[in-house]
């Protein structure tokens, strides 16, 4: 793991961190104050000061997959995640009858001693996805239901109250976290076309409706990033558009890789968007500096 100070881009540190079974399932987080970052996958969850580069804890875990870890203040740190009853990995060739999956809530405490917060055995069939909501005060789990691909719901649970306000059934195949934390997209499906449905937290109430392929958005709905829609002129196959608003406009477009599975993601303040690629780089882009660009030429927005 690099981390980097982006305004002055220099990077710095290096930091060796666990393995895990996949990529796309392990956990980070930094502490409110910035100074700590915590990072878990597979069977390990690990905690360092940035500035020293110190390990300050390491926490031993069974298998897990679909690692969320929050900070919802400096002094806790949660993970939630993925397991199954018998400790086997959670992966397609362990089934779900005989190694019935759990979605825990782990509090890594001091001294590298963990503590279970809540355990769920009634998600037997596993997960379609973990995130977090509101700087950590809730977890929200995407249950697969025992009855068929579709049959599935999605669940809240606040880490403070302990208990879980708001629970529904679903269509979608996946989520989508906006980075301040306050909002959830369920993202809509195409066959049958079903709409994508912006819920704003804590209260979970809908706060738009759109009718849009989204991949990423930013706070409130502000920017949204999209595939390919036919209905929206200036979109094309080739590329990820960012559109402003809603229902919105396209602002402009960028050559990436439509089939990367949510490769783009806002910063909290709306002003970077930034996206992996397929060369090992990061890219990093001033979104308000393309609009100066284009208000060179007379294509301000």
């Amino acid at each position: 793991m690099a981390i980097w100070d982006r305004e002055r881009g220099h990077l710095l540190r290096q930091i060796d961190v666990p393995v895990g079974m996949s990529a796309d399932h392990a956990g980070l987080a930094f502490s409110p104050d910035g100074d700590r970052i915590a990072f878990s996958a597979g069977e390990e969850a690990k905690c360092w000061e940035i500035g020293s580069g110190r390990l300050v804890g390491a926490w031993r875990l069974p298998p897990g997959l679909h690692d969320t870890l929050a900070f919802p203040d400096a002094d806790h740190l949660f993970l939630a995640r993925e397991e199954t009853t018998t400790g086997t990995p959670p992966l397609g060739e362990f089934s779900v009858e005989e190694h019935p999956r759990v979605g825990r809530v782990r509090r890594l405490k001091p001294e590298n001693k963990t503590e279970l917060v809540r355990e769920f055995r009634e998600h037997s069939a596993g997960h379609f996805q973990v995130g977090t909501l509101m700087d950590g005060r809730f977890f929200v789990f995407g249950i697969r239901e025992v009855n068929g691909v579709l049959d599935r719901s999605i669940m809240v649970f606040g880490v403070q109250t302990g208990d879980c306000p708001w629970r529904r059934p679903t269509t979608a195949r996946s989520l989508v976290f906006d980075p301040s934390g306050k909002d959830l997209a369920i993202l809509g499906t195409d066959e049958p076309r079903r709409p994508s449905i912006v819920l704003k937290a804590p209260s979970m109430a809908e706060r738009h409706t759109v009718d849009l392929p989204i991949k990423e958005f930013a706070p409130l709905g502000r920017l949204w990033a999209l595939n390919y829609e036919p209905s929206i002129p200036g979109t094309r196959k080739d590329q990820v558009v960012i559109v402003q608003g809603h229902p919105g406009r396209v602002l402009f477009g960028l050559d990436l890789d439509p089939s990367y599975e949510r490769g783009i993601h806002f910063s909290p303040d709306d002003r970077f968007a930034v996206w992996g690629q397929a060369d090992g780089t990061v890219a990093v882009l001033e979104v308000e500096a393309v609009r100066d660009q284009l208000a060179n030429v007379g294509l301000d927005w």
